[in-house]
Parts: C-alpha cells; structure tokens; sequence
C-alpha cells in the first residue's frame, strides 16, 4: 500500500495505491570474524543472510472514491463508470511509468476501482503507452499522436468489456482466482524467460561456472609453478658441488720449503 490516495484537486498521484511486488533472493556468504568486517556483518544479519537480485510488480491498483448512497439506477452507474474511468487514466500512466523502468517486464495487470467495484486487465508491453506520451507530448508529431490516441481508445474499450465485480461476492472471488491462475502465475512462469539473468537458477549456473574457472585458473597455475621448478633442476645440479671439510685442506698458499744450509 502507499496511502498516496488523497484529494489533490485535480492534480495527478505521484504513486499507485497498491502494487504487488514479486521478490526473488539468494543465500550469501556469511563475512568473516576479522573485526574490520563488523560493518558487513551488520548488513548481512539485517538482510537474514539474502541478497535481492530481481523484483519486478506484476500487478498495479488504482482505487477511487465510492459513489453517494443517495445516487440510484441510471446516476448510481453514471458516476460509478465515471471514478472507474479516472482510476483507469491513472493506470495508464503508471503502465508507461513502470514498462520504462523494467525494460524486461512483458505484461502487467493493471486493476481498477471505485469502492468495493473493481474490474481488471492484462496488457502487454505493445498495448500500453510509452512515457514519452507524458514527458514529451510537444515534440511529438501529429501522427505519432494520431497514434497513442487510438491506443487510448483501445485500452479504454479494454477496461469497458472487463467483468465489473464486487468485493465479497462469490463471482469477485472467482475473478480473483481466474486473475491469478490466468494473468499472475503466467506472468510469473515466464520469468525465466523475460528475466534470465535474475533468476536464481541463472545465478546459480553462474556462481558455478565463476568457481569452475577459479579453480582451473589455481590448476593453470600450479602447472605453471611445477614446471618452472622442473625446469630449474638442471642448472642447479650443473653447479659444483662443495666437498666435505673433512677431505680438503686448506686453500691456502703453502710456503716454500727451506733448502738444507739456509740463514735465517
């Protein structure tokens, strides 16, 4: 929930009022004892030992006002129609919003309501409005704007043809149920292929292949280190060897013997 639904005046939500987020984590390595890791071991216990390496929102509300109690028949629904389709305005911005933060994402579930009414549709990335629609509208040509418009159009008609449910009922149960087993789980299974870099089966073949070649590059190098060696025997054994102190005497110049009859 993000409590950003409050009357502004006619001016545009900054946030949806709730979204689903989906949340992938990993296991990391606890850090050492060594006292210089304190700061680390701090953030790995706040984190329970996990690390985030996806999180996507498949799913995003926009929730309106309830009609007057005092409102009947043709009024009641006029105005009900009306909130559903402002709720709806706002999906489409928020649709565009977050198709260009997740480059990946290839469908949304976009729900809208007005009290306990509601009604939803999938749209897939091709069928929602670039966000340039918003943040540069004047310097987009005519045709270009003839364009959105129609996807305008389309997405409307989208939402209008939805099944209209109310909160409590059997039939808003079912629909929650066919949302999830249609639109939620599919968008969910298809992770693997809209994010294959995120997924822990993806990391963990990585993590694999990262210590694969940590250890043939630690082989590379041992073979290396004994061949350097074996290549050093050779010269070493060429070198003279130096015999025992006990057979050699000493290198000193010996002193010329005295002839018989000599003076001092």
């Amino acid at each position: 929930m993000t409590n950003a639904t409050q009357p502004n005046k006619g001016g545009k939500d900054s946030f949806p009022d709730i979204v689903v987020s989906h949340t992938v984590t990993i296991k990391t390595k606890a850090p050492s004892d060594n006292p210089d890791a304190r700061d680390a071991r701090i953030s790995y216990q706040r984190r329970l030992g996990k690390k985030v390496v996806h999180r996507c929102f498949p799913m995003i509300t926009e929730l309106k006002r309830n009609t007057s109690r005092s409102l009947r028949d043709d009024e009641f629904e006029a105005l009900r129609e009306t909130l559903l389709q402002e709720a709806e305005k706002d999906l489409q911005y928020y649709l565009a919003v977050q198709f260009h933060r997740d480059k990946e994402a290839s469908s949304i579930i976009a729900v809208s309501g007005s009290g306990a009414w509601w009604r939803w549709v999938r749209f897939s990335r091709a069928e929602c409005l670039p966000l340039s629609y918003w943040t540069h509208r004047a310097t987009l040509s005519d045709e270009k704007m003839d364009e959105y418009d129609k996807m305008i159009v389309d997405m409307n008609k989208r939402f209008d043809d939805a099944p209209l449910n109310y909160l409590g009922t059997a039939e808003s149960d079912a629909e929650w149920n066919k949302l999830r087993k249609t639109a939620l789980i599919p968008i969910l299974e298809a992770h693997a292929h809209d994010y294959p870099s995120s997924m822990p089966e993806a990391l963990q073949a990585a993590q694999e292949q990262a210590a694969q070649a940590a250890q043939a590059a630690q082989a590379a190098q041992a073979a290396q280190a004994a061949q350097a060696a074996q290549a050093a025997q050779p010269a070493q054994a060429a070198l003279p060897v130096a015999s025992s102190s006990r057979n050699t005497r000493s290198s000193a110049p010996k002193s010329p013997k005295k002839k018989k009859g000599s003076k001092k």
